[in-house]
């Protein structure tokens, strides 16, 4: 039947062919550009599926019998009668349905390839720049260079010839024997200061710099006599270990103590030395002794040198040694050495004792018997003799 002899009368069967054929064109669409429906984003991806869901032909439509698509863009459609018709299918605004799908399909690959240009276009460019910055051509010098540097390590490895396996930690030497007494035992290991002390004064008398070569054939202890007359020393005088005087006249009289000893401690309060005499538990023995100088000097001077005097320190002069060996002479010593060093100005009792043993008697300036000599030319008390522990 041609169209024009239809004149304005709607032609239903027009408008199934024309759903028909959309519908075929959105299909052919999706299968011809498959990269382009996952190259969209999810809302165009939705949009399409809403459109194919619009343009989705109705139950009946489905049912009906599929028109096929010619080359000249008509469609064969077989009507219910068996006869054969020839469409050519066009839309209201005079477009051909293939054309547009054609056009749409074309319109949709040429916006993929336009992506893919300009991303070919960046991978040129950073490529360009990475040559032009020779990134590759420094990473493969810094690469061989480290090699390089590795290989020449590894061949400056100086490998320790193989020895003996190591064993544990050597073993400590067994401790000396110890002594069967303390005090006459030989000291090995004598004071450095000592030492110097004693090397200077053979050196100043012109003594021998060493024991006899018969030192297995000596005692362990000599006495001050054996001792000197060992070292070819001259003797001094022997003292008793008591000191017989009182504070120096001098102090006496700049700090009004008492005349006597007796005087003082009763003129002071007096009562019994042992429990007044000693600091209490506690207490500061310097700071107890500072209190004592007009009841007990002896405490006092032993701890401090008088008021308004400057304490020394260290080795003792020779003109101190001597003032020593003189006041020993007139008064005595060996107790009471807070009395005995108010006679040596600058010094405090405890000083005193300690030149008395280290200096004093290795030199031979003064003998005692309280004291034996060991072959280290140092002086150890042993007491009274006839008192326990004596020589």
């Amino acid at each position: 039947m041609d169209p024009a002899a239809c004149g304005d009368r709607p032609n239903f069967l027009d408008f199934s062919f024309q759903k028909t054929v959309v519908v075929s064109s959105a299909r052919a669409l999706r299968e011809r550009a498959p990269e382009t429906r996952k190259m969209t984003n999810p809302a165009d991806a939705t949009q399409v599926d809403i459109a194919e869901k619009e343009n989705a032909p109705s139950p009946a439509v489905k049912a009906s019998p599929k028109p096929a698509a010619n080359g000249d863009g008509s469609s064969k459609f077989v009507n219910v009668d068996g006869k054969v018709k020839h469409r050519r299918v066009v839309k209201a605004d005079g477009v051909d349905a293939m054309t547009q799908a054609d056009a749409t399909v074309g319109a949709e690959q040429e916006h993929v390839n336009d992506y893919e240009r300009q991303r070919e276009e960046r991978i040129r460019r950073n490529n360009e720049r990475l040559r032009a910055l020779k990134v590759l051509d420094t990473a493969k010098a810094l690469e061989a260079s480290a090699a390089a540097a590795s290989n020449a390590a590894a061949a400056n490895v100086v490998k320790r010839p193989p020895g003996k396996a190591r064993g544990g930690r050597p073993k400590a030497p067994p401790p000396p024997p110890r002594a069967k007494s303390r005090r006459l035992a030989v000291v090995a290991n004598t004071d450095a200061a000592l030492a110097a002390k004693l090397q200077a004064a053979e050196d100043d008398g012109g003594f021998m710099d060493s024991i006899d070569d018969d030192d297995d054939a000596t005692p362990a202890h000599l006495t001050c006599e054996e001792w000197c007359e060992k070292r070819g020393l001259a003797p001094g005088p022997k003292m008793d270990g008591h000191f017989r005087g009182w504070v120096a006249p001098d102090l006496v009289q700049s700090l009004g103590l008492a005349a006597s000893a007796a005087e003082a401690w009763e003129s002071n309060g007096g009562g019994s030395f042992a429990k007044a005499g000693k600091a209490g538990k506690g207490e500061n023995a310097k700071e107890f002794a500072r209190k004592m100088i007009k009841k007990n000097p002896n405490c006092y001077f032993y701890r401090h040198n008088a008021p308004g005097q400057d304490a020394w320190h260290g080795d003792w002069a020779e003109d101190e040694i001597q003032r020593f060996v003189q006041v020993a002479k007139e008064h005595g010593c060996g107790d009471k050495w807070g009395l005995f060093a108010s006679y040596i100005p600058h010094r405090v009792g405890y000083q005193c004792s300690a030149a008395y043993r280290h200096v004093i008697i290795p030199r031979g300036l003064l003998l005692d018997d309280q004291f034996v000599m060991s072959r280290s030319g140092e002086a150890v008390y042993v007491g009274k003799k006839g008192s326990k522990g004596s020589a």
